[in-house]
């Protein structure tokens, strides 16, 4: 899951927009009494009033359920969006929580994932005004967690999504490869670079802190030729490799050096008990896991990790082939429901209400009018 967090002064202004009948809104959970925009945002303010040095007790979540989850319940959604709130501190505070339909007239193309809106109260029933310090982080901690708990897909943290800077040869050689894919020279997309490949998987297999031989035979099942040598001085190294490519060094990973696996990742290595292991690596020999703790690459979002210089190309209809992993302008728009032009949330319009942010995007629309309009205009922006 992915998970968003926005806040203001206006319930109004966020309840109409949630309850929008365009969206397809349902609300399929919470403590309130009212079920309608009038209801809710009076609902909402009486509690509010009752602490009014809090200028801003709007809280408004966003959970982005991944793709490969499929439809998922209503009862399950509810259940994630109570915990995720409760475990956030908001335990007698009043929460609504709204699904949109997949097929929403205010984006460009319909999702192709479930998510959900929770309004909350920022005011306690009793008046109290909930501490919210560090709330975008203890957030994504409790996401990977109720991911766990709920076995659903696991989404990589944001901490982690970092890797090391593909070089300038790289990156034209993938952006030739993909201009000849779109004008049809090659059948088919440019393969992801392998250093991307070798990142995504080394998060995907550490998310739980393995030991060393989990994660040596994880990266084997993924089809990653892993060496982890321990020399007679005691020094560190690792390597990774996928056939077909050259091996990179640990040190070429953002996070992926013996060290850094132990120190930053949290994987256990104990010499004795992870020793066999080892050297089977070394050897080239499998080592043997239950089917339960392994990780596939179909539970791996490579779109996540991908860097700026390489996803401002459109691919144009392509990119509604879920079989083919293809480059677009939309292509981050999952980390918070909203089509990329529209991922202008920073710090500045943190203290903006939901109504203002609106307003603050409507600049980026016309540039993606004109970015349709024209292929030339489209890459004078984006350059």
């Amino acid at each position: 899951m992915i998970g968003h967090i926005e806040h203001g002064s206006n319930f109004g202004g966020l309840f109409r927009y949630l309850l929008a009948t365009d969206k397809g809104a349902r609300i399929i959970g919470g403590n309130a009494a009212g079920d309608t925009i009038e209801q809710l945002t009076q609902e909402f303010n009486n509690c509010a009033d009752q602490r009014r040095t809090t200028t801003k007790p709007v809280k408004h979540f966003i959970l982005s359920f991944a793709p490969e989850d499929g439809e998922v319940e209503d009862d399950l959604k509810q259940e994630i969006a109570t915990q995720a709130i409760q475990r956030l501190g908001y335990v007698d505070n009043q929460y609504v929580v709204i699904e949109h339909q997949r097929q929403d007239p205010g984006h460009d193309w319909n999702h192709d994932h479930d998510h959900i809106h929770i309004a909350v109260n920022m005011i306690t029933l009793e008046g109290q005004r909930v501490d919210d310090w560090q709330d975008k982080r203890r957030f994504e901690a409790i996401i990977r967690e109720l991911e766990l708990e709920h076995q659903l897909t696991q989404v990589a943290p944001s901490r982690q999504r970092k890797q090391k800077a593909l070089t300038h040869g790289q990156v034209q050689k993938y952006k030739r490869q993909l201009k000849d894919y779109q004008t049809g020279k090659q059948p088919q997309p440019p393969d992801i670079p392998i250093s991307i490949k070798l990142q995504a998987a080394i998060d995907a297999v550490t998310r739980d802190k393995p030991t060393m031989t989990l994660f040596i035979g994880r990266l084997q099942h993924l089809g990653i030729d892993v060496k982890p040598i321990i020399t007679a001085t005691g020094r560190k190294r690792i390597s990774y490799h996928i056939e077909g490519a050259k091996p990179f060094r640990g040190s070429k990973l953002h996070n992926g050096s013996f060290p850094k696996l132990i120190s930053q990742r949290g994987v256990n290595c104990d010499p004795q008990r992870d020793r066999k292991a080892m050297e089977y690596a070394v050897n080239h020999q499998q080592v043997t896991l239950p089917p339960e703790q392994l990780i596939n690459w179909s539970e791996i979002n490579l779109s996540l990790y991908l860097p700026k210089e390489l996803d401002t190309e459109p691919l144009g209809k392509e990119k509604q082939n879920k079989n083919k992993f293809s480059l677009n302008y939309d292509t981050k728009s999952l980390l918070t429901n909203q089509p990329i032009r529209t991922l202008i949330n920073d710090k500045s319009t943190e203290d903006l209400t939901h109504e203002e942010n609106e307003v603050r995007k409507e600049p980026l629309l016309k540039i993606h009018q004109i970015q349709e309009s024209s292929d030339n205009k489209e890459k004078a922006l984006i350059n």
